[in-house]
């Protein structure tokens, strides 16, 4: 069964009022990073998921991947499959007869897909430099993120981006409860081909469920 987190994590996508009201530095590693990702032809990237409760202890992790190309993305998890081809998302729990066909929205799209959530400051959120780090080998930019619509699930987000290659290192969201989501990307594959048809599900390939049309 899908965890409602993974739901809402991999479920937040990324004014000049806004600019005024944020750390200059922050929005400015923020908006390279998006920019980069955005314009790449197709990325696939390994992360590691973990949630840990208010007392830092483990309350689950699975290793997932991500491919994403513009708005376009698919994210495979153990317990679920999801397709998005920016019109239209699907999602398919692992073992189920049933796959759910819905509109894609904005809200969706910024909760399912981790990359995006380096546009919040598009939405109102207000960003800070932090600092930077050496982490294995890695300089990273730390940002913190402060979510300021009251539906998000997290009260603050920090995001470690590479500085040399304007990757997310990792994203960690904390959330009201002070649980810890954090998610750690690995490797991540630049430049892939990916057509439109592998962000859309495949009924010739899964033959099997049906599709239940929710639009």
């Amino acid at each position: 069964m899908i965890k409602r987190n993974i739901i809402t994590l991999l479920l937040i996508s990324f004014t000049a009022l806004l600019f005024a009201q944020n750390d200059n530095k922050a929005v400015g590693i923020l908006k390279s990073s998006a920019e980069t990702l955005s314009k790449d032809s197709g990325i696939e990237v390994k992360f590691v998921l973990a949630e840990t409760d208010a007392d830092n202890d483990l309350v689950y992790n699975f290793n997932g991947i991500l491919r994403f190309k513009g708005e376009k993305f698919y994210i495979e998890v153990p317990d679920a499959r999801i397709w998005n081809n920016g019109i239209n998302q699907w999602v398919w729990l692992n073992n189920s007869d049933e796959v759910n066909l819905s509109k894609s929205s904005k809200d969706e799209t910024l909760a399912l897909n981790p990359i995006t959530l380096l546009e919040l400051y598009k939405y109102g959120a207000k960003v800070k430099y932090v600092a930077t780090h050496n982490i294995s080998g890695k300089q990273v930019e730390i940002i913190d993120i402060n979510p300021q619509k009251t539906d998000l699930p997290w009260s603050k987000i920090i995001a470690m981006i590479d500085s040399k290659t304007n990757f997310p290192y990792t994203i960690s969201m904390i959330g009201d409860n002070n649980n810890k989501t954090n998610i750690v990307f690995e490797k991540p594959v630049r430049d892939m081909k990916f057509s439109n048809h592998e962000f859309e599900f495949d009924k010739k390939k899964y033959p099997k469920p049906e599709v239940i049309d929710l639009r």
